[in-house]
């Protein structure tokens, strides 16, 4: 497989690439890192790859190493998904397509948007800056239970907005 070939296989795979690894890392500039790590150790190996499945699947195990490897390299304490429930949702994400990932996730986006902005604030708090429950609780002086609670709120408006606006789509 060429170089050409190979990053815009891999390009195109971008979205299902990086899903299979937010079980591990749960970080979107962790996520972005790797993924461009995996791109250049694929355009290195690209003459190896026998067509677009090889390469992707090959990306797929990589970036999922990678992933680990980061976690241990900077003593992260996560909850790492046990292999056989990351390659249960390595084969969902195949199955669904990129096109239904893209959709669900511009569904998320404009959903987020539409919280309000102490509930966008936490959602950012959480999971963009990764702050814990009580770092939360402390910067919009609330109780790490009044926390939680919103974020379950969060969580479910979340789930319900994205549903209707895939339904709509």
């Amino acid at each position: 497989m060429n170089q050409e070939t190979l990053l815009k296989t891999l390009l195109d795979a971008r979205l299902r690439l990086s899903a299979g690894m937010w079980p591990v890392l749960r970080d979107t500039h962790a996520i972005e890192d790797i993924f461009q790590v995996t791109l250049l150790r694929a355009v290195h190996e690209a003459e190896s790859f026998q067509d677009e499945e090889h390469a992707i699947a090959w990306a797929r195990v990589t970036a999922r190493r990678l992933a680990i490897d980061h976690l241990r390299k900077h003593q992260v304490r996560a909850r790492v998904i046990d292999e056989s429930s990351l390659d249960l949702l390595d084969a969902e994400l195949d199955r669904r397509g990129d096109s239904a990932l893209a959709e669900r996730l511009d569904a998320l986006k404009s959903c987020v948007e539409k919280l309000p902005p102490r509930s966008r604030r936490i959602v950012d708090l959480r999971y963009h800056r990764r702050r814990a429950g009580q770092e939360i609780a402390d910067l919009l002086e609330m109780t790490v239970d009044a926390v939680y609670q919103a974020l379950r709120r969060i969580h479910l408006a979340l789930r319900d907005c994205v549903e209707r606006c895939l339904e709509n789509a």
